[in-house]
């Protein structure tokens, strides 16, 4: 689906493999463990992406380098931006089943304060 619109340059350095082709099987038996390639790529592994294990470990990310912000002398206010991105990153995983109308009323709400800003 993407050949056709990639320019002839890049066509040139791209492989494109495909699972019926032997070739592309091979090409792809030497690039890649197959035991650890997930199965829509070809390979065996049939684990998929769990994204919940991933937001954890990027939870985890951000709280490191919040840590490695305020452990190098970086100012507190860079760091209390991090932690408190953390904290609603946290909180919005908790209330999932809120109303989500309501990030959209406090866009209009700001957006009515800055249009009376202006106007004012």
């Amino acid at each position: 689906m993407a050949k056709p619109f990639l320019e002839p340059s890049t066509l040139k350095k791209v492989t494109f493999s495909y699972p019926n082709n032997p070739r592309s099987c091979i090409l792809m038996e030497e690039l890649f463990d197959k035991d650890k390639l997930e199965t829509y790529f070809g390979g065996k592994n049939k684990a998929g992406f769990n994204y919940e294990a991933y937001a954890q470990k990027m939870r985890e990310d951000d709280q490191k380098m919040s840590k490695l912000f305020i452990d190098s002398g970086c100012s507190s206010s860079h760091s209390n931006y991090l932690n408190n991105d953390v904290n609603e990153s946290q909180h919005s995983d908790d209330n999932d089943s809120e109303d989500e109308t309501s990030g959209d009323e406090a866009v209009c709400s700001n957006l009515e304060e800055d249009n009376e800003i202006v106007q004012g």
